[in-house]
């Protein structure tokens, strides 16, 4: 079988899903191309690739580019995928040229498959709801990341249950355990912190629904019960700013108004893939307080980190095994949120014990050979088995 998995994206989680699925997909004899934006710059280029890489796509990134974007693009997605069979989309190319591309590719015989990484969008500007129900009602099948998130798109968007199927978010597994010069020590020693400071990671995109005021606000609450004798509170915010969002969402008075300066630490832009590990490892929680939300990569990357972590119980987040794995609470709720996040962090063997089944869990129900073995299974589905 030959596959173009479109990753769209060449930064960021969604370019790094479809990394960990593409050379699963190659490993299992799946024949994979992985077809991107040339620009920016692709964030795993030093990594190895099983797969086949292209980074030809196109953005319009302005107003002569909205226009020819989506025809450049075109010859570029025929190109690729002229031997392929199926054709997966991790990600929308954008109204314009998904309107022009998947009629096109489904005239030439191409099945099409889509990952609803987000059922519902973040930014209407962005992608619209009435795009969403066009583009879910125009492919063969669909992945989401849980089963509440199916029940959503069905509800929504009255699309056919039998095209929808479930499959989790995978481990980062090679971001966590690519060799390098971060452990916890030397992580910690290059913020200048010890074992005293007890430290909360934000990491990801700083978009309006991730919950940055009711994290802050969670450690107000702790910073003014105190945490145990001696321990001082560390507050991380890593990543890159969505548009203009930080100063939208009025944070940095919100840390003036809380008295949270000394805490709160800001290293705003793109974190190189050689940097990750040293935000994590200097990690004792990581914190994923959405507002609202389909699935977290962050939360797969505190996994694959062995990170403890305190999340808000939206979209499919909370959806594991019996087996503790995270802390959730309902989102927008400060106190919740700072309770949890402090019995881990007053308690460091609990907060062990979690990471560790968080890992064996991602080793485990996350790794990317069963997840390229279930999608497999649906492209032979479509094929039928002949083509398997």
């Amino acid at each position: 079988m030959n596959l173009t998995l479109c990753s769209a994206l060449a930064q960021g989680g969604i370019a790094h899903y479809s990394y960990g699925l593409a050379n699963a997909l190659q490993d299992g004899g799946t024949n994979t191309t992985l077809l991107m934006y040339g620009h920016p710059e692709y964030d795993l280029e030093e990594y190895p690739h099983r797969c086949r890489v292209v980074k030809k796509l196109e953005l319009a990134i302005s107003r002569r580019k909205t226009v020819t974007s989506p025809i450049r693009n075109l010859q570029v997605m025929l190109k690729t995928a002229f031997r392929s069979e199926v054709v997966h989309f991790q990600w929308s190319l954008g109204q314009r040229t998904d309107r022009l591309h998947l009629p096109i590719l489904r005239r030439l015989g191409k099945r099409i498959v889509y990952t609803a990484h987000d059922v519902l969008p973040h930014e209407p500007e962005i992608m619209s709801l009435e795009h969403c129900r066009w583009l879910y009602n125009s492919v063969d099948s669909l992945f989401v990341h849980g089963d509440r998130l199916k029940q959503l798109m069905l509800d929504r968007f009255q699309v056919d249950p039998a095209s929808v199927h479930v499959i989790p978010h995978g481990n980062y597994n090679f971001i966590s355990d690519t060799p390098g010069a971060w452990n916890r020590e030397s992580a910690r020693a290059s913020f200048g912190w010890n074992e005293d400071d007890r430290v909360v990671l934000f990491f990801g995109l700083i978009r309006a629904y991730k919950g940055i005021d009711t994290l802050l606000e969670a450690c107000r609450i702790i910073r003014d019960r105190g945490l145990a004798k001696g321990q001082r509170l560390r507050v991380v915010i890593a990543g890159r700013v969505f548009n203009d969002h930080w100063a939208e969402g009025g944070y940095e008075a919100q840390i003036r108004d809380a008295h949270l300066e000394e805490q709160v630490h800001r290293h705003f832009g793109h974190i190189d893939m050689r940097d990750i590990a040293r935000f994590f490892q200097a990690a004792d929680v990581v914190a994923v307080p959405y507002k609202r939300g389909s699935q977290s990569g962050v939360l797969r990357l505190a996994y694959s980190f062995a990170k403890a972590t305190v999340a808000t119980s939206v979209g499919s987040l909370a959806e594991v095994p019996p087996e503790d794995l995270a802390r959730f609470v309902p989102p927008e709720d400060a106190g919740a949120f700072a309770a949890a996040l402090q019995d881990l962090l007053e308690n460091p063997e609990t907060a062990k014990a979690l990471g560790d089944r968080a890992r064996r869990y991602a080793d485990t129900e996350l790794s990317w050979d069963r997840i390229a073995s279930t999608t497999r299974a649906v492209y032979t589905s479509l094929l039928g088995p002949a083509n398997g």
